[in-house]
């Protein structure tokens, strides 16, 4: 739950920015917290302390009203209703992480995320969203490793992919056992595109090969040089 609102404190300033770096101040003059934080906070006091769910999320949102609510559930926060409005939205995923860290046992897990869910999101992709969310940080404090988080997930929402990721994944993941750099690199540009561009730009200057062997010598002398360079970016 701490995890869960100093990620919506240090994310504040780059919700709506284009930002992929990985080297940026984790606090500014401009972070604060948002509905995230509020209604975490709210589904929290609301477990514990045995209270009603949707009139606590009603105080709280009340209480801090301008920290950027969805335009349903705002409409919501200050009419009179109790009752749902069928959002699928992400919203229930966003408040449910200490369903997550107090809930012991896995059925009960999923009864009470999905009761904690329907109160606003009560449509069926709105409630799996939460569960998944929740479950993922119930098999993290049990010992679950990534692979198993990320398949189990999926399993609640999309069992096919979730299929597919058990037998794809662990290939997928190799990329984790590179070295830091080149997983950064990896991350953020096109190696695959880069490459075509350069052996089109490299070949383009010849023209016409007289024969495959010379062409063929050329294309691997460029990816020897490129080897080279991820070598040595390795070293640094």
């Amino acid at each position: 739950m701490l995890g869960a609102i100093a990620g919506d404190i240090i994310g504040s300033v780059y919700e709506f920015a284009s930002f992929k770096e990985y080297d940026f101040p984790l606090f500014s003059e401009k972070s604060t917290f948002t509905d995230d934080s509020v209604l975490t906070v709210a589904v929290a006091d609301s477990f514990m302390n045995h209270l009603d769910i949707t009139r606590t999320l009603k105080k709280y949102a009340l209480r801090y009203p301008d920290r950027g609510y969805g335009g349903s559930f705002t409409k919501w926060m200050h009419s009179n209703s109790l009752a749902p409005y069928n959002s699928w939205g992400n919203g229930s995923a966003m408040r449910t992480s200490s369903i997550g860290f107090l809930v012991t046992d896995e059925a009960d897990l999923l009864r009470t995320t999905r009761d904690y869910a329907k109160v606003t999101h009560n449509h069926p992709e709105g409630i799996k969203g939460a569960q998944a969310t929740a479950y993922a940080i119930f098999l993290a404090r049990n010992g679950g490793t990534k692979e198993e988080i990320r398949v189990e997930k999926y399993a609640l929402v999309a069992p096919k992919l979730a299929d597919w990721m058990e037998v794809n994944i662990p290939e997928g993941f190799t990329m984790f056992a590179f070295p830091k750099v080149h997983q950064r690199r990896l991350r953020t540009f096109n190696f695959l595109e880069r490459l075509s561009q350069e052996i089109k730009r490299r070949t383009w200057v010849v023209r016409v090969f007289p024969y495959v062997q010379l062409c063929l010598r050329l294309i691997s002398a460029i990816l020897m040089e490129i080897r080279e360079e991820w070598e040595y970016v390795d070293c640094i």
